[in-house]
């Protein structure tokens, strides 16, 4: 039975891993974000980077879990010892593809700050710590599999606040 599991990464080695799986007909996702980089000589340039640095999701069975953990650049499929942790396929489906978020960036864990749920749009079922970043509330979402967190851009209307 093939499920979406998370698969870390070197260092810097997401997109090239990536691209070896897609070459070993192994479906892969890897979420991404457009960063906006200056340098000192005025000059500025959108690059693109993964949004959880040294992880990507991978669609496969436990039968092809070599092809996966042998491919260069890969350190482990996410799990214990015996067997890999399945990730849950509505992560994969919304918050990470991009489609109903506004604007999305990697976030350190976040523990300050008030909690709270979105509840109109297809993200309903997340739940976040609200922070204001910049003027604009954000809510920073915890990934539980990997220790890493993405903030979302959201509305007044669309939070309910939850203790």
């Amino acid at each position: 039975m093939q499920l979406w599991y998370a698969l870390q990464t070197l260092p810097k080695h997401a997109f090239q891993v990536h691209a070896r799986l897609i070459e070993r007909n192994v479906e892969s996702f890897l979420s991404r974000y457009t960063g906006h980089n200056s340098w000192k000589k005025c000059r500025s340039v959108d690059i693109t980077r993964p949004l959880f640095p040294c992880y990507i999701f991978v669609y496969t069975g436990l039968s092809n879990s070599r092809t996966v953990v042998g491919a260069p650049g890969v350190v482990a499929l996410i799990g214990s010892r015996h067997e890999p942790w399945p990730v849950d396929a509505s992560l994969i489906n919304t918050p990470c593809s991009g489609l109903y978020i506004r604007s999305r960036r990697p976030h350190l864990l976040a523990s300050t700050g008030g909690r709270g749920r979105i509840v109109a749009s297809p993200l309903t079922r997340l739940q976040g710590v609200l922070m204001r970043i910049k003027c604009q509330r954000r809510l920073v979402i915890n990934v539980d599999m990997i220790p890493s967190c993405f903030t979302a851009e959201i509305y007044e209307n669309e939070i309910e606040i939850t203790r």
